[in-house]
C-alpha cells in the first residue's frame, strides 16, 4: 500500500492535484470578492452587451481592450476569454474568479512540465514551484480578474517551448504546427510575445537542439508573417506608442527598469506586505543593499560555476526580457502580477542551482525539505492575510490609496468617498488636488461630485463647459447630463444627451440603462422593455431588470 502511495505521488497528476488543493485552500474564497472598479469594471461589466453577443467577436481583433481606439491596449484574446464565460454563463463574476484560479493553476502546471522537459530534477521542481504558487507576490493573478492577460500570455509562451522541445525531441510536423499557433495566441494575448523570437534563439542555443538551419529559416520566416499579421490589426485598433516618444522618455523608462527591478528583488525576499501596485517610486538604502547583496551572491555562484553559464545565462535573460516591456510606459507605475512569466527564468535557475548544490552535498537533502516546508508555511500565511485587499471595491481602493499616492489611486479614493456619501471629505480632498493641477479629469471629477450630492445647478454648469473642453470620451459627460435633466423632469434634453452617448458607446451598461429610464419617461416602452430584457438575459440573478420587465409589461397591457 504504501509503495502504491509512493508511486502515485511520483506521478506527474499527482503534482497536479496537489496543486489543485493547495491554490484552491489559499484563494478558492476569492470566488466571492467582487469587481475592485480598477479596470474590471469597463473590461466586463459596463460592456457586459457587447462581449455577450457572439457576432461581435471578430471586432475584439480591430479594437482595444477597452473598446476605444484611443486606448493603446490591444489585448483580444483577453476580450475573448470574458465573451465566451459571459455567453456560456451569463454575467457571473465567480466564473470569472474561478477561471483566474484554474489559469494560474494550469501556467504552474505548465511550468512543471517544461522543467521536465529540460531534465530538471523532478521532486525539486515540485517543491519551488508550489512555494512560487503561494508566493504573496504573485496573489493579484488568480484573484484580480484584469490580471488574467498575465496568466493567458505565460501559458501560451509555455505551451509555445513546450512544443518546440516535443518537436526536435520526436520530430513530428504536429508539434510544429502547435508552436506557431500559441506564438500567434501569445501575440494576440499581449505584445509582450514578440520577445519570444530572440528568447527561442537563445532556447535552441541553450538546450543544444539538433536543428538544421533551413528549419530556423522556415520558423522565422513564419513568426514575420505572424507579427506582421498582428501588427496590421494592430495598428488599425488603437492608437500606438511612437518610437520618438519612446527615445525621448529613455530618462524615464530607464528609471522605471532600475525601479521596478529593485522592488520586484526586494519583494520576492520580503513577503509581509505587497502593494496592490506602486507609483513614482523612491527607492531605500535598505532596497539597494538587498539588491546589491543578491548581486554579489550571484556573481559569486556564477564565478564558482554551481550551475553551467548557459543556465545561468538562460535564467536571468528570460527574467529580463519578458520583464523590460512592462517598463515601457510613461508612468511610473509597477504591477506585480506582470511578474509570473519573467518569474519561470528565476524558477529554473532556483531548481537548477538546487539540484547541483545537492547532487555534491547529499545530506544538504533534509534540510532542504525543511526549509521548504518553513518557507511555504510563510508564503501560503502571508498570502492569506494580505488576500483581503482585493474583496471588493471599498478595500481595494483604500489599501491602493495608502500604498501609494498618485493622481490615479487618489482620484479612486475620492470616487469611493463620493459614492459612500462622504461629500465633504471627497470636496476637501479634491480642491487639494486641484492646486497643484486642474484639467478636465479633475473636472469630471468634481461635476461627479456635484451631481452626487443633489447640487445640480453646478454639476450641469461643469458637465456642459466639459461638453465643449473635452477631447475623448464624450459619453463620460452626455450621460451624466441626460440624468440631470431626467431628475429636472426635461425628458427630451435627458433623451437627446443619452441619445449621443449611445451612439457613441452603444453597448454600454450605464448608457443602456439610463436610455430605458428615459424611454420609459418619454413613452417609447417597448424600446425600453426590450433593453431590460436584453440586459436581464444576461444578468439573470439582477432582480432590478426582472422588476422592470415585470411592471413595464403591465403597462403595456394597459395600453392595449
Amino acid at each position: 500500500m504504501f509503495s502504491y502511495i509512493k508511486k502515485f505521488f511520483n506521478t506527474n497528476i499527482s503534482f497536479l492535484i496537489i496543486l489543485i488543493i493547495v491554490v484552491f485552500s489559499l484563494y478558492g474564497k476569492a470566488i466571492n470578492y467582487e469587481l475592485t472598479n480598477l479596470d474590471d469594471t469597463i473590461l466586463i461589466k459596463d460592456n457586459i452587451t457587447y462581449i455577450s453577443n457572439i457576432k461581435n467577436i471578430p471586432d475584439f481583433f480591430t479594437t482595444s481592450c477597452f473598446y476605444s481606439k484611443d486606448c493603446s491596449y490591444y489585448r483580444p484574446i483577453l476580450t475573448l476569454s470574458f465573451a465566451i464565460e459571459t455567453i456560456l454563463f451569463g454575467y457571473n463574476i465567480k466564473v470569472y474568479h474561478i477561471t483566474n484560479i484554474l489559469l494560474y493553476i494550469l501556467s504552474f502546471y505548465l511550468m512543471f512540465v517544461l522543467l521536465l522537459k529540460l531534465k530538471l530534477n523532478k521532486n525539486i521542481s515540485k517543491f519551488i514551484l508550489l512555494l512560487f504558487a503561494v508566493h504573496p507576490i504573485l496573489l493579484s493573478l488568480p484573484i484580480w480578474i484584469p490580471a488574467r492577460n498575465d496568466t493567458l500570455i505565460t501559458v501560451f509562451t509555455l505551451l509555445f517551448f513546450i512544443n518546440i522541445v516535443l518537436f526536435y525531441n520526436n520530430n513530428f510536423d504536429k508539434y510544429k504546427v502547435f508552436y506557431y499557433l500559441f506564438f500567434l495566441l501569445a501575440l494576440f494575448t499581449k505584445e509582450n510575445a514578440i520577445i519570444l523570437i530572440p528568447v527561442y534563439f537563445l532556447f535552441i542555443y541553450t538546450f543544444q537542439f539538433k536543428i538544421k538551419k533551413r528549419q530556423i529559416l522556415k520558423d522565422i520566416l513564419i513568426f514575420l508573417f505572424i507579427f506582421l499579421l498582428y501588427i496590421t490589426l494592430r495598428n488599425i485598433s488603437i492608437s500606438n506608442i511612437s518610437v520618438l516618444s519612446i527615445i525621448a522618455n529613455y530618462k524615464l523608462i530607464l528609471k522605471n527598469i532600475i525601479n521596478g527591478l529593485f522592488i520586484f528583488t526586494e519583494k520576492l525576499i520580503f513577503t509581509e506586505h505587497i502593494p496592490i501596485l506602486l507609483y513614482s517610486i523612491k527607492l531605500t538604502t535598505s532596497t539597494i543593499i538587498i539588491n546589491l547583496l543578491t548581486i554579489f551572491l550571484l556573481i559569486f555562484i556564477y564565478i564558482k560555476k554551481t550551475i553551467s553559464a548557459k543556465k545561468f545565462i538562460f535564467s536571468f535573460l528570460w527574467y529580463l526580457l519578458f520583464l523590460l516591456p512592462t517598463f515601457f510606459i510613461f508612468e511610473e507605475q509597477i504591477f506585480f502580477h506582470r511578474l509570473l512569466l519573467p518569474l519561470f527564468g528565476i524558477i529554473f535557475f532556483i531548481s537548477s542551482l538546487i539540484e547541483q548544490i545537492l547532487i555534491r552535498y547529499k545530506f544538504l537533502k533534509k534540510y532542504f525539505i525543511f526549509v521548504a516546508i518553513i518557507l511555504f508555511c510563510t508564503f501560503f500565511y502571508s498570502s492569506s492575510v494580505q488576500i483581503f485587499k482585493y474583496k471588493d471595491n471599498k478595500y481595494f481602493t483604500i489599501n491602493t490609496y495608502l500604498d501609494s499616492h498618485n493622481r490615479i489611486s487618489d482620484y479612486a479614493f475620492i470616487d469611493l468617498l463620493i459614492n459612500t456619501g462622504h461629500f465633504e471629505d471627497a470636496k476637501n480632498l479634491l480642491l487639494k488636488k486641484m492646486k497643484e493641477r486642474t484639467t478636465y479629469r479633475e473636472i469630471l471629477v468634481l461635476a461627479k461630485l456635484y451631481l452626487a450630492s443633489g447640487h445640480f445647478e453646478e454639476a450641469e454648469y461643469a458637465y456642459l463647459q466639459l461638453e465643449k473642453d473635452l477631447p475623448v470620451q464624450k459619453e463620460l459627460v452626455f450621460v451624466p447630463l441626460s440624468e440631470i435633466y431626467y431628475i429636472k423632469e426635461d425628458y427630451q434634453k435627458a433623451f437627446d444627451y443619452i441619445q449621443k452617448a449611445y451612439e457613441l458607446k452603444p453597448y454600454d451598461t450605464n448608457t443602456l440603462k439610463q436610455l430605458a429610464k428615459v424611454d420609459e419617461k418619454i413613452g417609447n416602452i417597448e424600446q425600453a422593455l426590450d433593453i431590460y430584457k436584453n440586459l436581464s438575459k444576461i444578468e439573470k440573478s439582477n432582480k432590478e431588470y426582472k422588476d422592470k420587465i415585470s411592471l413595464l409589461e403591465k403597462e403595456i397591457k394597459k395600453i392595449d
